[in-house]
């Protein structure tokens, strides 16, 4: 027993420290860690040395039996393995695609589409003995295999362009390989079917797994997920080889799939810098402004505004996005950048209530955070020229004369 869990040790070590397939990068850090996946590698390899100590008990009781069906046996096959070739195929299989469907979905949407991949693959299976095979129907079926599928319908679907390889075999995009998988298990069923499924192997539990994990990518929106990494992935590959008409017409695809990626909108309008087409750069900084201001990503305005300012000849923004963005500026702590938002309200709004408030608060910005005591002062009293009636312009009198007395 300790060498069979030796075996099992390193051909999971093998698998993470060897690239096998999918040839693509994952998130770092605790929050790309697949805790589901390895959670039921764990629970999978516990299981099946506690079957082994307890004989077939253990298996007679949990199996799923199709003329004998009960509720947790359709779940609890799942974790049950005949021997542990069986137990080694699912695992690998299961860690190699597992890890990228769960950081897709997310770990609960990947554990409940698990599940229930087993629950129908299990009730497939079923079905299909009891409607061809009746004379096998008191045989105990167990295995993930069912709910594996499921996760490689999944997988088919969201990284369908993705190039993979198993070991020396050259990568080749998923779907053509997982297309190969799939005929292979068309044609074992179909042979199962005429041989009155000599080999015992549930193929019924794999195609009808695959299916459901490959029709609830749909609704899952896995598909658009598979969009915008593409889309994206070619927008760098064109960005990288000095095409950038290609890479902001990438970009531009991505952005009206979803509209509300401000981070698209800022990168679509850097790339329009670089094509020395300013007005349109404009626009799509103007786009990403309004987006993570809405949002209230004061980070994002920071940054997207020092970006305007810096590659564009002149920023001139809508009166209510100014204001948020001198508002989000300041939030971030990035005070210049704040200054010059309300100096521009003030500049291209003057003689308006709005630029009046904006007035007043740039006047506050270089008193209570650059500290500059003398601008504040001119401003205050540029501001008293400008709208002697104001409603504020006693506070900003208050404003004068307590900080001439505490020069």
């Amino acid at each position: 027993m300790l060498f069979l869990a030796l075996l099992i040790l390193v051909a999971l070590l093998v698998l993470l420290f060897t690239p096998i397939l999918p040839m693509r990068r994952r998130r770092g850090g605790v929050a790309g860690f697949p805790f589901v996946t390895v959670g039921l590698l764990a629970i999978n390899t516990v299981v099946f040395f506690g079957s082994m100590s307890s004989g077939e008990e253990l298996i007679r009781q949990w199996a799923l039996v199709p003329n004998h069906l009960q509720l947790a046996a359709l779940l609890s096959y799942a974790f049950l393995h005949g021997d542990i070739f069986h137990l080694l195929g699912n695992l690998i299989t299961l860690y190699v695609i597992g890890v990228h469907v769960e950081e897709a979905l997310g770990n609960l949407p990947y554990l409940l589409a698990y599940l229930t991949g087993a629950l129908v693959a299990g009730l497939g299976h079923a079905g299909a003995v009891l409607l061809f095979f009746p004379g096998s129907a008191g045989t105990p079926m167990v295995g993930a295999s069912g709910a594996i599928f499921c996760v490689l319908g999944l997988f088919a679907v969201r990284f369908w362009r993705t190039r993979v390889r198993l070991f020396w075999i050259p990568a080749v995009p998923a779907a053509v390989a997982v297309g190969i998988v799939m005929v292979l298990q068309v044609f074992m069923a179909i042979r199962s079917l005429v041989d009155h499924g000599a080999d015992q192997v549930a193929y019924a539990a794999h195609l009808i797994g695959f299916f459901f994990g490959f029709g609830i990518a749909f609704p899952l929106r896995v598909l658009e997920q598979s969009a915008r990494e593409y889309g994206i992935e070619d927008a760098e590959k064109a960005l990288a080889a000095g095409d950038l008409t290609m890479a902001a017409g990438y970009y531009r695809e991505l952005l009206v799939r979803t509209p509300t990626d401000g981070g698209l909108a800022h990168t679509l309008a850097l790339v329009h810098v670089r094509l020395g087409e300013q007005e349109t750069a404009h626009r799509y900084f103007t786009q990403a402004l309004d987006l993570f201001s809405k949002q209230g990503n004061a980070a994002a305005v920071a940054r997207i505004y020092s970006d305007a300012q810096t590659n564009l000849l002149r920023v001139s923004l809508p009166v209510r996005l100014l204001q948020r963005v001198a508002s989000a500026c300041e939030d971030a702590q990035q005070y210049e950048l704040a200054r010059q938002a309300l100096a521009n309200l003030c500049r291209d709004f003057t003689y308006t209530t709005d630029a009046e408030l904006g007035m007043l608060k740039l006047g506050k910005l270089h008193l209570q955070k650059l500290g500059q005591r003398d601008n504040a002062l001119a401003i205050f009293a540029e501001f008293l020229r400008l709208y002697p009636t104001s409603e504020w312009a006693n506070h900003v009198r208050g404003l004068i004369t307590e900080n001439q007395n505490a020069s």
